[in-house]
């Protein structure tokens, strides 16, 4: 019997413990499948830069669709599922299939500056708006001799010229041309 009641209470504690350390594993996070029949999304995230479109769709067998954005002003979506990003923040577009809602969340992200114009000497420093969370950020020079920019968005003007800065983050490449006086 004693030994039984030990059995027991390493099996409860190595369920216990592997529960605790599934949770924290790459396995607990991955999507099921799609079933072919099942309504979902082809999205359920996305990022989108400042004036970038995206269609948005739902796998449903002949079923009316009704969309809407929880906030219009970061992303407006229209009839059809076309999502249009127009500031950079986050919103979610919910998508109607009769008493089923479906969610994808949008997140539109921009640099801060579009052109800028520095003195030999200045510095500045570059961000991406609307990006909610801490990501990593490749930012790069079409001409370092020109224009330095560090890994954190800081540039220093070096000498006379026009380079462009560009920010890779989320698949997504944004630039603002700078020009060196």
């Amino acid at each position: 019997m004693r030994k039984i009641m030990k059995i027991v209470v390493i099996a409860i504690s190595i369920l216990l413990v592997g529960n605790f350390l599934y949770q924290r594993t790459s396995v607990y996070f991955l999507d099921m499948p799609d079933l072919p029949f099942s309504l979902h999304l082809n999205k359920e995230s996305i990022v989108l830069e400042k004036g970038d479109t995206f269609r948005l769709s739902v796998f449903s067998i002949n079923k009316r669709v009704h969309y809407s954005s929880k906030d219009f002003k970061v992303a407006y979506v229209n009839l059809n599922g076309k999502i249009f990003a127009k500031k950079p923040g986050v919103t979610f577009i919910t998508a109607k299939v009769g008493k089923k809602t479906l969610r994808c969340k949008v997140r539109v992200i921009a640099i801060n500056r579009k052109t800028l114009t520095l003195e030999v000497g200045e510095k500045y420093q570059f961000h991406i708006e609307g990006d909610g969370i801490i990501s990593i950020v490749a930012w790069k020079s079409s001409d370092s001799s020109i224009a330095y920019v560090n890994d954190y968005g800081y540039v220093t003007a070096k000498r006379k010229g026009t380079v462009v800065i560009t920010a890779k983050t989320h698949g997504k490449k944004l630039t603002c041309k700078l020009k060196v006086e």
